[in-house]
């Protein structure tokens, strides 16, 4: 059996979405019509060092497997979304986990 991809275009977007009075920065990474989202967390310590230009540079994001593999996951037609810590440092998914 041989793997195909997807013929589309992908498109990657860094993405900063105001909320609770800081930022929070996710990168975007996407074909046309994707069949499917994904979402990573950073773990560790959440910050996954996301820059402008779409760019990651802490350990953890360098790390996760999600975004080693963000463009064969595009090629075939899945949407990827890296979501980095806010702005302020707090990483949501940590404080919902620790009621």
């Amino acid at each position: 059996m041989i793997a195909t991809s997807a013929m589309g275009a992908v498109t990657t977007t860094v993405v900063d979405v105001p909320t609770r009075g800081v930022t929070q920065r996710f990168l975007y990474v996407h074909p046309n019509a994707p069949a499917a989202n994904i979402v990573s967390l950073a773990g560790g310590g959440g910050v996954m060092g996301i820059q402008n230009d779409g760019t990651i540079t802490t350990m953890n994001g360098l790390c996760n497997p999600v975004n080693r593999t963000r463009q064969a996951f595009a090629d075939h037609n899945f949407a990827v979304a890296l979501v980095d810590a806010a702005s302020d440092g707090s990483v949501s998914i940590s404080t919902m986990c620790s009621k």
